[in-house]
């Protein structure tokens, strides 16, 4: 892991809540400006918010939980990785990814229902 990683991923909590926190400015600002500016200023901030989040998950998974010990195999098939942090991980992590696009898409629809 380079400097530039651990540093980046040492913030990553911080830019997530700053993002989080634009988002939320961005919200409550929404009855008092222009529709279109708060779509286009929600899907530029949603857009950080997936860079941010997604690098850190990547990051934690390439870098991190390979320092984790490992746990014996479990004896069920259905178990999937012997890091359970990894599959849950990877799985939040879709999930958020999927959730933000959904955002994404509502925003644009409702942009266009003008």
């Amino acid at each position: 892991m380079s400097s530039i990683q651990l540093n980046g991923l040492a913030y990553s909590c911080h830019n997530i809540r700053d993002s989080n926190r634009t988002l939320y400015e961005i919200l409550d600002e929404a009855e008092t400006s222009d529709e279109r500016d708060t779509i286009r200023d929600l899907g530029e901030e949603l857009e950080i918010n997936i860079r941010v989040f997604d690098s850190t998950i990547q990051l934690l998974v390439a870098h991190v939980i390979p320092l984790m010990p490992t746990l014996p195999q479990h004896p069920q098939h259905s178990y999937q990785s012997n890091h359970p942090l990894k599959t849950w991980l990877l799985t939040w992590n879709d999930m958020f990814l999927s959730a933000t696009k959904k955002c994404e898409q509502a925003g644009l629809v409702f942009q266009l229902s003008d």
